[in-house]
């Protein structure tokens, strides 16, 4: 990771996320990830409460503080991991980086299948209309019980 990435507070930091053009990214490092958004040249980190640089020791912990924000995307670098490492946490990080990866080939191959898919699409009326009835059938048997 760049030492020359500043942290900066939450709401600064997801402000600039806001800002149109920007990118952000997980870095992972021996000792966990951290959060970076970049702007053209201009990159800043997540700053934990004590001004340092904010830590998630699993990928899945700040997959997690992103969505309670409403985001759902981002991009994964492991260009600071030492790839020839055998300690744990490097392993680890390889690891997670490595099952996001796999997961997004996974996702966008279901979502191109999808598209391709050619046999004819259900009206979303149609599909409602069938949901409720079913909703109601079941609200009837939990009144019986």
């Amino acid at each position: 990771m760049d030492a020359a990435f500043k942290p900066t507070d939450q709401a600064a930091f997801l402000a600039l996320l806001d800002a149109n053009k920007s990118h952000l990214y997980a870095y992972g490092l021996r000792e966990g990830w951290h959060l970076v958004v970049r702007r053209g040249k201009v990159a800043k980190a997540l700053a934990a409460e004590d001004g340092s640089l904010r830590l998630f020791r699993a990928l899945a912990g700040l997959d997690d503080y992103l969505r309670e924000r409403g985001i759902s995307h981002f991009l994964v670098d492991i260009g600071g991991l030492d790839r020839s490492a055998s300690d744990p946490a490097t392993a680890e990080r390889l690891g997670e980086a490595q099952k996001a990866a796999e997961y997004d080939a996974w996702f966008r191959q279901q979502v191109q299948e999808s598209l391709n898919d050619s046999s004819p699409t259900i009206p979303d009326s149609v599909v409602e209309e069938k949901f409720a009835a079913r909703r109601t059938e079941l609200l009837k048997k939990l009144a019986r019980v």
